[in-house]
């Protein structure tokens, strides 16, 4: 797998490129987007803490795991809501061209 690497050669800095776009234009009341942002959090996380190097006594790579298991909760979460609302809506589209 080939890695991308952002313009600063930093991949975290890429998925904080990546979220902060999303989060200038994106409306986070639509739990798609709530979804999309929450694994960009897991993602950036994941990504911090692979820079960490793990030493006895550091807690800063296991804080930014739990974060990272946090964000991808939430994402389970939006995606289920987004799912739902998203065969609603079809089932009333269905209804309204029946």
């Amino acid at each position: 797998m080939t890695a991308i690497v952002s313009r600063n050669g930093s991949p975290a800095t890429l998925v904080e490129e990546a979220l902060d776009a999303l989060l200038t234009t994106a409306e986070r009341r639509d739990p798609l987007v709530e979804a999309q942002v929450a694994v960009l959090e897991a993602g950036l996380m994941l990504t911090r803490a692979g820079a960490v190097t793990p030493s006895p006594g550091q807690h800063d790579r296991v804080q930014l795991l739990r974060e990272a298991l946090g964000s991808v909760r939430a994402a389970v979460m939006a995606t289920g809501v987004a799912v739902v609302r998203s065969n609603d809506a079809a089932r009333m589209a269905g209804a309204d061209a029946g």
